[in-house]
């Protein structure tokens, strides 16, 4: 699967750096001459490993001069449809390294896994939270900032309590259960502050991904829209 270039609880010491000395020496030829007009085109190398544990090593790269605000350009060299090595996905993040031996992507504390086919969030907090309905408060909170949830029941609003930012002081996790709160495809999801701000709002196929940053106090919520993976950091 290609793309193109404008495509859109911390993990335990288990995760260690790749040797990318040793793998780039076992990179196929055909990386390496794949790898001379990508990084022409502006790309840095950041390490080698076989990323889809497929008996092939890979490469990340990453790109410094496009950047946003979850972080910047990242990409895999791997064998396209054709067989050719090429750029074959695409994400942002911050500070790309490879770890677990070189099949797990770290970007400053959200973790990827690439199968060959897709790039997916790994190993984050969402399955350790425990959910709690709403109160009518919560209720009257979401109904101000979307008043066509006028119908919204306090059992469909699910919550859960997490210190996002790192301040001992825990946010509330909420999303709305229920085929009928959907836009789309997508379930809203909002982060509330302890005296009832909303942080951060947006919406989700399947499920949300939460993330601790790794080098500052705060978090990624990494959420599938239907084209692609987007990360918001909160801080």
């Amino acid at each position: 699967m290609t793309f193109s270039r404008s495509a859109g609880l911390a993990v335990t010491a288990a995760l260690t750096l790749a040797t990318s000395t040793a793998l780039a020496q076992e990179a196929s030829p055909a990386l390496d001459t794949a790898l001379v007009g990508i990084l022409a085109g502006g790309a840095s190398i950041v390490d080698f490993g076989d990323i889809d544990q497929d008996g092939e090593v890979e490469a990340l790269v990453a790109y410094t001069d496009d950047c946003g605000d979850a972080g910047c350009l990242f990409g895999i060299v791997d064998r396209d449809a054709e067989g050719s090595f090429a750029e074959v996905i695409y994400q942002y993040g911050e500070t790309p390294a490879l770890v677990s031996g070189g099949t797990v992507i770290d970007t400053n504390g959200v973790y990827w896994t690439w199968n060959g086919a897709s790039l997916q969030p790994y190993h984050d907090i969402y399955e350790t939270l425990e959910f709690y309905p709403g109160t009518g408060a919560d209720k009257a909170i979401i109904v101000e900032h979307q008043p066509w949830q006028t119908d919204l029941r306090n059992y469909d609003i699910q919550m859960a309590n997490i210190d996002l930012l790192g301040d001992a002081s825990p946010e509330r996790f909420v999303w709305l259960d229920g085929p009928e709160y959907k836009i789309g495809q997508a379930s809203p999801y909002f982060v509330f502050s302890d005296d009832g701000e909303i942080l951060a709002q947006g919406s989700f196929i399947d499920r949300p991904y939460i993330f601790h940053l790794n080098d500052r106090k705060g978090a990624a919520l990494v959420s599938y829209g239907g084209s692609g993976f987007a990360t918001m950091i909160l801080e």
